[in-house]
């Protein structure tokens, strides 16, 4: 057959050739990779956020001081804003008539000054990091949309945490499952109930943690996104 002859060929030429037939192969294949990761991480990089719903319509506020941009809004005091100062700011937005829903929250990798955030849970306590706080919970979870996959965003959200389900696996275990929902678990100083499981935060979210703590105020920050 025709194709048969051509392989011949090709494999002739090749074992001739074999250095020149290596560095082309070897090009190749470093070309079609290079091709290939910057797919990934252009998909990467263009599908941030997209899990969130409306994600077209949902804003984070910045405020410029002294000619510098800030990705955050200051509390009153740096060191210490009561409840009354932090809603003030979330409660200002909502009462514009353009705004649909209001969250306000903190990432923190470490407590201020460096410190370690400590988690426990079904009795293991554990370093943390990745800890989200906010004191608008129901805001968070309209906007937000967090896919729920077990427990429940309904109801009373004060006093209570989300975890992811690679959370869940870690302080309760492989069969987590109907053995998490209104157990104790703690962060840092605080003690909280679990609320609801949801699905891990994507990679490439703007905003990525394991734990969501729903308190009545921001601690360990100047200010909040």
């Amino acid at each position: 057959p025709r194709f048969g002859n051509y392989l011949k060929v090709a494999v002739r030429n090749l074992v001739r050739y074999r250095y020149m037939s290596s560095i082309n192969v070897i090009g190749f294949a470093l070309g079609l990779s290079v091709i290939v990761l910057a797919g990934e991480y252009l998909n990467y990089q263009l599908t941030a956020d997209r899990q969130v719903p409306h994600a077209d319509r949902v804003y984070r506020v910045i405020r410029e001081y002294r000619s510098q941009v800030y990705a955050n809004l200051g509390f009153p005091s740096f060191y210490q804003s009561t409840v009354g100062d932090q809603m003030a700011l979330a409660t200002e937005f909502e009462q514009l008539p353009e705004v649909e829903e209001v969250a306000q929250f903190v990432v923190a990798n470490a407590a201020i000054m460096g410190r370690e955030f400590f988690a426990e849970a079904n009795g293991k306590r554990l370093a943390e990091q990745k800890v989200l706080f906010t004191n608008t919970p129901e805001g968070f979870q309209e906007i937000f949309g967090w896919q729920v996959i077990e427990g429940s965003m309904q109801g009373n959200l004060k006093g209570q945490v989300l975890i992811t389900r690679s959370t869940a696996r870690k302080y309760f275990g492989d069969d987590w499952s109907g053995q998490t929902i209104g157990k104790a678990f703690s962060v840092g100083d605080e003690d909280y109930l679990v609320k609801a499981v949801i699905e891990d935060v994507p990679d490439n979210a703007h905003f990525d943690f394991n734990i969501a703590a729903m308190a009545d105020s921001i601690p360990y920050t100047w200010g909040a996104y």
